[in-house]
């Protein structure tokens, strides 16, 4: 009822694939396998016209490498809301969140890749998971076709998992994926969508924010923002037109920072099929650019910028289909997908 609901749920998801390491000297094939598995139970409930959310996700993800190696994680992610509906426009929310970000096959590879005789990388087996904590504060105001919404946070990051580099005094750089003790970010977040006539509309999405990583040698501190933006229209027989774009200010890493890069990230189209029960969506990934990314490590009073492009390109191809049986209440949106990777 309106006082009281209850969501229980379980997500599985799987991934398997090779990697292929060669040179004119070793040539290493490696199989992994990822295994995630998920089970989320949410309640919801009023007293006094106040609405509380208390929620937990418990996670279990397992790696397998070659058939013999096998690293397993087990998590509990508490979830905790309190909000106040003011009026019909204005809503006040009180928020913690707790995540867990797993590293990718590639951070844990064990073996060494040597790119040249100056230049190599290793991964690490005994990577912990690192963990998200998130306290946030929000204030929304509604109407029919617009919504403004902001919200003050602090999050805490524990065990980030991060390619350290080291140079010895031969020139060698070798870098190795490590745990660290993690990082602090406080910052303001605006979001805001309009649907314009019916048929246009326009989301966007500014975040700005000071973080600091806090590991054994040093601290940094650093203003920063990321900026999202997306626009689409209703075209004629349910099909819908969209664009998404985002921009990122200075990002600091545990060595230094990433210099501002500007993306278009996908072009799509989408069109409603089976009585409005199911979507297909086709689009085209970072089009126009060719996408550089621009590094700068400083290490040992040497200050080095790296520059590479990414060439990540390519089709999307997408099929929903929705299920839904007996009454349809308003609840809460809560994160039922899989938190992805960290690369």
């Amino acid at each position: 009822n309106d006082n009281f609901k209850f969501t229980t749920g379980a997500l599985g998801y799987y991934q398997t694939f090779k990697n292929i390491y060669s040179n004119k000297i070793i040539y290493k094939q490696n199989k992994y396998c990822n295994i995630r598995f998920n089970y989320y139970l949410d309640v919801f409930f009023s007293i006094k016209k106040i609405d509380f959310r208390i929620g937990s996700k418990i996670e279990n993800y397992t790696t397998f490498i070659d058939d013999s190696t096998n690293i397993s994680q087990n998590k509990l992610l508490p979830t905790f809301v309190i909000s106040k509906k003011i009026n019909n426009s204005n809503t006040i929310k009180l928020n913690y969140r707790a995540t867990a970000f797993y590293p990718s096959v590639w951070q844990l590879t064990p073996y060494v890749v040597y790119y040249d005789s100056l230049n190599a990388s290793q991964g690490n087996l005994k990577l912990k998971p690192q963990t998200l904590n998130k306290f946030e504060i929000n204030h929304t105001y509604r109407k029919k076709e617009f919504l403004f919404s902001t919200s003050i946070y602090y999050s805490k990051m524990k065990n980030l998992f991060t390619a350290i580099k080291y140079i010895n005094e031969n020139n060698f750089n070798f870098s190795k994926t490590e745990n660290i003790q993690g990082k602090i970010k406080v910052g303001i977040n605006f979001s805001s969508s309009v649907l314009l006539y019916e048929k246009f509309e326009m989301e966007s999405n500014l975040n700005l924010f000071l973080e600091s990583f806090n590991n054994i040698n040093n601290q940094h501190n650093n203003f920063s923002f990321i900026c999202s933006f997306s626009c689409g229209y209703y075209l004629p027989k349910e099909f819908y037109f969209g664009i998404q774009s985002s921009f990122l200010g200075k990002i600091l890493t545990v060595q230094g920072y990433t210099k501002p890069q500007y993306l278009i990230d996908m072009i799509y189209l989408q069109k409603k099929v089976l009585k409005d029960n199911a979507s297909i969506s086709i689009g085209y990934r970072n089009p126009f650019i060719q996408f550089i990314d621009k590094n700068v490590i400083e290490i040992n009073n040497i200050y080095e910028l790296r520059t590479s492009k990414i060439y990540s390109e390519g089709f999307l191809f997408r099929f929903n289909y929705f299920i839904t049986k007996g009454k349809k209440v308003e609840m809460e949106k809560f994160n039922k997908i899989m938190d992805k990777d960290i690369k």
